[in-house]
C-alpha cells in the first residue's frame, strides 16, 4: 500500500507536525496526532492542501515553505487580436502556475501587461465563424475541444475574469459554455451567462454530470476519457443536458444566504470578537443581514451570531450578496484604482508611495492573518502638503476607520480596537517623543505594542465587585500623522510617508469628497471582497516565509513591517496581471537605506554639538565660522568622518535647519555659518 509522510500546518500551536499517511482512494488517511486514535481517522486531501480529523474535528492546511522551486514551461497560449498580432502570451509552468508575458519593441519578454486591455482566446476564429460557439473556463480546455472543429474560446486568466466588452462578439450567436465541475466553475459560467444573456441569440450551460465527469474534472478530462465529438453533438442535442442557469443562480444564493444562516457553532467561543477575526484558516467578519447580526465567514457561510460584539461595520449587504454569489475581484485592477485615487489627489516625489498606500490600505481588510502590521506615519514639515486630505482619503477607505481623531482619550482606543478591530487615525501626533514617555505613557503603551499580534495593555477597572485588572488587545492598523519627530520604538514600526508641498507646476487633481462617496463604497466594497476571497492564500504564503532573498540586508523590524505587503504582493502578482511584488521590495531597500543613512546622521549630531560647544566663545549669543575652517574641524573628528567634502558637510547642517551666509571679516567677505546658542541649545534639547 503507498505511503507518504506529511507535514501539517497546526494553526492553534503555530507549528508544524509530521504524520505518515497511507493512500486511500484519491486522499490519504492517518493516525491523528491529536487524540487517542486507533483507527485513521485523519483525513487529507492533497490537491486540495488541506486535512480533516473526522474523530476529533482536528482541521488546517499542509504545511508549504515558500521557496522558489525550479519551474517549467509546459505550455504557452498566444493571444492575437482581430489581424493576428499577437499581443500577449499566457505560460503554464509545472508545478502548475500561471504568467502572462508580452515582448516589447525589442522582441524581449515583459512579464506584465502594461498598456494592454485583455482579449479573449482566439479571436480571430471567433469572429470569422457564424455558427454556434463553445466557452470553456481554460486555454488547455478550449485547444482540446477546438481539435473537434469546433468555434471554441475563453477568457484570460481562470475563472471570475470575464469582462463586459467581451460581450460585443456574441451578440446573436448560440453560446454553450462547458464549465468546470466545482462550485467556482458553475458560478464562472453562470456570470458569463448573465452577461450574455440578451445579447446572444442563446446561452446554455451544459450540466457537467450530463458527462458524467467527477468532482472538479472538465472538458480534458472527458475527452481524455474517450469522448468524441459525435457524443458531445448528442448530449448537446438534449434539452436535458443543460442546467437551467436562472434557477440555479437562485439556488446557489438561497443556499449561501438562507440554508446557511444559522447559529454559531461551538467551535466559536461566545466571547469572540467578530469584527474581523481569522482562525483555521476561515476569514470572518461581523455584519448587519436583514437587522440580524452575523458572521460572515471565507468559505461562504452565515452565521447567525447574537453576541457579536462590533459596534459598527462597513461591511454591507450589498458586498455579502457579491461575495455569496461568487463575483470576483482582480487584485491587480483593484490596487490600482486605490494607487490611481491617492495618486491624482495628493502629490508624491516618489511615485511607489502610493502603491505602498494602497497595499497598506488592502491588507487592514485580514490584518489578523500577520504577527505584525506596520503602521503609517506620516510627515508633513509644513502645512499644505496634503497631510489632512491623505488622511481624509485613509479615514474613507481602511478598514473600519474610526476618522480622524485628535487627542483621543486612551479609554475609547481601547474599546474601538477591542471590539471593532479599528484603524485608528491619529492626528497632530506632536508629542509622541522619547522625552514624552512619562505624560503620554498610557498611548504609548498601546502603539508601541500594537503593531504586534496578541499584544495587550492591561488597565484596572472599576466594577461592581470593586476595581479589576482587564486586559485590553491593541493590535490593529494604525495611521500616525504630525510634523515633529516620534519615538524611536514607534518609528521602528512603521513606513514613513514623507509629505512634499508641491510646485506650482506640479499639477493633482481637486478632490470632493462628498462626489467621491459611491468610490468610496466600491472600493470598500471590493477590498472586502478580495479578502475574503483570498486571505487565506496570502495566509499560506505569509506562513511560508523563511527568507526573502531580494529584502535579506533588511534588518529583522523592518522585515517585520514588510513581509506582510510583500506577501500580498505575491498573492497579487500570482492571481492578476501585475508585478507589484518588485516594485516593494525597490520602495522597502530604499527606504531602508534612507534610514540607515539617517540613523548615522542623527548619532552624529550630539557630536556635532560638542564641536560647535568647544568653538563657541562663552560670552557671545552668536559665532560665525567659515565654510573651510569648519570643514577642518569636522575632518579631525573621528565620530563625523561620513562628511567627506565641504558639500556633504553643507548637506548635514542643512538637515539641521541652518544654511551657510556672507559675513564681512576684515577686508574680506567669507562663506560661512553664523550659529546662534540659542539653535545650539534647541539642537541640544533634541537629540542630545
Amino acid at each position: 500500500m503507498e505511503s507518504k509522510t506529511f507535514i501539517l500546518w497546526d494553526g492553534d500551536l503555530k507549528q508544524t507536525i509530521s504524520v505518515e499517511a497511507t493512500r486511500s482512494g484519491k486522499e490519504w488517511k492517518a493516525i491523528c496526532p491529536k487524540h487517542e486514535d486507533h483507527k485513521p481517522s485523519l483525513s487529507i486531501d492533497e490537491g486540495k492542501g488541506v486535512y480533516h480529523c473526522f474523530g476529533c474535528g482536528w482541521a488546517g492546511k499542509l504545511y508549504k515553505p515558500l521557496k522558489k522551486e525550479k519551474k517549467r514551461i509546459v505550455a504557452t497560449y498566444d493571444y492575437v487580436d482581430e489581424e493576428g498580432n499577437l499581443l500577449f502570451q499566457v505560460v503554464r509552468y509545472e508545478p502548475k502556475n500561471f504568467k502572462v508575458r508580452r515582448k516589447d519593441k525589442n522582441g524581449k519578454w515583459l512579464y506584465n501587461l502594461d498598456g494592454i486591455e485583455p482579449i479573449l482566446y482566439r479571436l480571430p476564429e471567433l469572429i470569422k465563424s457564424d455558427g454556434m460557439v463553445f466557452v470553456t473556463e481554460g486555454e488547455k480546455d478550449a485547444d482540446n475541444l477546438r481539435s473537434f472543429g469546433f468555434t471554441v474560446t475563453t477568457a484570460p486568466f481562470g475563472a471570475k475574469k470575464w469582462r463586459e466588452e467581451f460581450n460585443k462578439f456574441f451578440i446573436g450567436r448560440e453560446v454553450i459554455i462547458l464549465p468546470d465541475y466545482d462550485t467556482p466553475g458553475i458560478e464562472h459560467a453562470i456570470t458569463i451567462a448573465k452577461s450574455l444573456d440578451g445579447k446572444a441569440r442563446s446561452v446554455r450551460i451544459v450540466d457537467p454530470r450530463s458527462l458524467n465527469l467527477g468532482e472538479k474534472e472538465d472538458i480534458t478530462n472527458w475527452i481524455e476519457k474517450g469522448g468524441t465529438r459525435e457524443e458531445l453533438l448528442s448530449i448537446i442535442s438534449q434539452e436535458s443536458s443543460f442546467l437551467n442557469w436562472q434557477e440555479k443562480q437562485k439556488e446557489l444564493q438561497k443556499g449561501k444566504v438562507h440554508e446557511l444562516l444559522r447559529k454559531g457553532d461551538e467551535h466559536y467561543d461566545q466571547e469572540i470578537v467578530t469584527a474581523q477575526d481569522y482562525r483555521d484558516g476561515i476569514l470572518s467578519y461581523g455584519a448587519i443581514w436583514n437587522e440580524t447580526k452575523v458572521l460572515i465567514k471565507s468559505n461562504k457561510v452565515l452565521e447567525e451570531r447574537d453576541e457579536v460584539k462590533f459596534i459598527s461595520s462597513n461591511l454591507d449587504s450589498k458586498t455579502v450578496r457579491r461575495f455569496l454569489e461568487g463575483e470576483g475581484v482582480n487584485g491587480s485592477d483593484l490596487v490600482k484604482r486605490l494607487g490611481n485615487l491617492i495618486r491624482d489627489h495628493i502629490f508624491f516625489k516618489d511615485q511607489r508611495v502610493p502603491i505602498l498606500i494602497a497595499f497598506w490600505l488592502l491588507g487592514t481588510y485580514f490584518f489578523e492573518i500577520f504577527n505584525f502590521y506596520g503602521y503609517l506615519w506620516i510627515v508633513s514639515p509644513t502645512i499644505r502638503c496634503g497631510k489632512s486630505l491623505l488622511l481624509d482619503l485613509l479615514s474613507q477607505l481602511a478598514f473600519n476607520s474610526t476618522g480622524r481623531l485628535v487627542n483621543p482619550s486612551v479609554a475609547s482606543i481601547f474599546r474601538l480596537i477591542a471590539h471593532n478591530k479599528a484603524t485608528i487615525v491619529l492626528d497632530e501626533v506632536e508629542r509622541l517623543r522619547n522625552e514624552d514617555k512619562e505624560e503620554f505613557s498610557a498611548l504609548m503603551a498601546v502603539l508601541n505594542g500594537g503593531f504586534q499580534k496578541n499584544s495587550i495593555v492591561t488597565r484596572i477597572e472599576k466594577t461592581k465587585g470593586g476595581f479589576t485588572p482587564i486586559n485590553f488587545p491593541v493590535y490593529s492598523p494604525k495611521v500616525l500623522a504630525g510634523i515633529n519627530r516620534v519615538s524611536d520604538t514607534i518609528e521602528d514600526r512603521s513606513f514613513k510617508i514623507e509629505m512634499t508641498r508641491k510646485t506650482k507646476s506640479e499639477r493633482i487633481q481637486r478632490l470632493h469628497l462628498a462626489k467621491e462617496g459611491k468610490e468610496f463604497q466600491r472600493l470598500r466594497s471590493d477590498m472586502f471582497l478580495w479578502a475574503l476571497l483570498y486571505a487565506s492564500e496570502v495566509a499560506e504564503v505569509y506562513e511560508g516565509l523563511d527568507e526573502i532573498e531580494a529584502i535579506s540586508s533588511l534588518n529583522d523590524r523592518e522585515k517585520d513591517v514588510w513581509e506582510p505587503l510583500l506577501s500580498i504582493a505575491l498573492v497579487v502578482d500570482e492571481t492578476s496581471i501585475s508585478n507589484f511584488f518588485d516594485t516593494l521590495v525597490s520602495l522597502a531597500l530604499d527606504m531602508s537605506k534612507r534610514n540607515s543613512e539617517k540613523n548615522i546622521m542623527e548619532e552624529a549630531i550630539p557630536n556635532f554639538i560638542s564641536l560647535v560647544d568647544e568653538m563657541f566663545p562663552t560670552d557671545k549669543k552668536q559665532y560665525f565660522i567659515s565654510s573651510n575652517d569648519l570643514y577642518q574641524q569636522v575632518q579631525n573628528d573621528e565620530n563625523l568622518s561620513f562628511i567627506t567634502s565641504k558639500k556633504s558637510l553643507a548637506n548635514f547642517i542643512q538637515k539641521l535647519g541652518l544654511f551657510p551666509s556672507r559675513m564681512r571679516i576684515g577686508s574680506s567677505i567669507m562663506r560661512g555659518y553664523l550659529f546662534e546658542r540659542d539653535w545650539v541649545e534647541d539642537l541640544r534639547k533634541r537629540y542630545v
